[in-house]
């Protein structure tokens, strides 16, 4: 691929200075971005992959894991719990897979699995209770002519 002169006199790696007038700070430079397009062409911006450590889980362990939190709830797997947590993730990761992780590790993976921790609502039952009987209590004071503050 052949760059026109004037495009890479443009893209050349320069450093220029342009002030701000509120705060008197550079705000434009030009960075390494122009040294790749020049010495490698349009190819060479394309950002290489990165070493890291291994993941502690496989692709299979992973799409495993997804599968169990969205179809199935942790009492099948032994826990007293109706739904999914951290520590409840983690023990269970640990029971299946022997991998250890921190509590904030699992939420980073529940979202590269595209899942996302939702606080669950309480219900209380009794709630709903003490509401009938305090509609009840209601309906008798104003029929014995007690009035409500």
């Amino acid at each position: 691929m052949i760059i026109p002169p004037l495009f890479l006199e443009i893209t050349a790696p320069l450093e220029r200075e342009a002030t701000d007038s509120a705060n008197g700070k550079s705000t434009f430079h030009f960075d390494e971005s122009s040294v790749r397009l020049n010495e490698g062409g349009v190819d060479a911006l394309i950002d290489k992959a990165r070493p890291g450590r291994p993941q502690k889980l496989n692709a299979n362990q992973l799409t495993e894991l997804k599968e169990v939190v969205l179809n199935k709830i942790p009492s099948d797997f032994g826990f007293n719990s109706a739904t999914w947590t951290g520590p409840i993730l983690i023990s269970l990761i640990e029971k299946r897979y022997e991998v250890k992780f921190q509590k904030a590790q699992i939420y980073n993976i529940l979202k590269r699995l595209g899942l996302t921790f939702q606080k669950g609502k309480g219900v209380y039952p009794e709630a709903s209770e003490r509401t009938v009987k305090v509609e009840e209590i209601k309906k008798n004071s104003k029929q014995k002519g007690i009035r409500e503050v």
